[in-house]
């Protein structure tokens, strides 16, 4: 029986997927009479949606009469589905030597000796594509075609995302392709309805999920 391992994976490619939309603005305000401007700007944060119950209830302040605050963008997982064209030999095992320099404990530094020596065997990943929907929600039209105009100008046509440092994992970095759009989430005609106006943009992550490696000291 293969023992417990988790190395979360995705995990780490929501965080990067999340960090992508953080720093946004939006502007609010007008020119004064005089010619002065009293314009404003501020940051839009960018949620997870899918949290549990109890902390979505202790952000609303414990009541349900709380109003969502606009504008804010959220995304989730909408779908995860195996990418059958980027399967490669399942049985690939690709060896690495990995050698460092030796360490001296009394001084607290590495020299320029040769110190221990690793064979890192590294499995074949199995490919996903992951689908990651953003919500965009504004109170007016004019807040969204702020967000929309930034964010749309920056995915032409991907945007590289790093999900660690580890320079012998062969899946760290990745693309984010934009690959749908729903203008709005109210229907034609709108009538007396004033809930927020949401737009939601659809994203495709390629990913890998890599088995744990073989670590081999010599």
């Amino acid at each position: 029986m293969a023992q417990f391992w988790y190395d979360q994976q995705i995990r780490r490619y929501l965080l990067q997927f999340v960090r992508i939309f953080n720093g946004f603005q939006i502007q609010s305000g007008q020119k004064n009479a005089g010619g002065s401007a009293s314009q404003t700007y501020r940051n839009v944060p960018m949620r997870y949606a899918d949290m549990s119950r109890m902390v979505a209830h202790v952000l609303r302040g414990n009541t349900e009469n709380a109003l969502n605050s606009a504008p804010f963008m959220t995304c989730h997982v909408a779908n995860l589905n195996v990418a059958r064209e980027r399967r490669h030999d399942p049985k690939l095992i690709s060896a690495q030597q990995v050698q460092e320099r030796k360490y001296d404990a009394i001084n607290d530094q590495y020299t320029a000796e040769l110190g221990n020596t690793y064979t890192v065997e590294r499995y074949m990943p199995v490919p996903y594509d992951l689908t990651i929907n953003v919500d965009v929600w504004c109170s007016n039209t004019e807040q969204k075609l702020q967000l929309l105009e930034q964010i749309l100008t920056l995915f032409n046509p991907t945007v590289e995302i790093q999900s660690n440092t580890n320079p012998l994992d062969w899946t760290n970095i990745t693309v984010v392709e934009l690959i749908d759009i729903q203008w709005s989430s109210r229907s034609v005609p709108q009538g007396v309805d004033s809930q927020l106006d949401i737009a939601t943009l659809i994203f495709q992550v390629p990913i890998w999920i890599n088995p744990p490696a073989k670590v081999k000291k010599q």
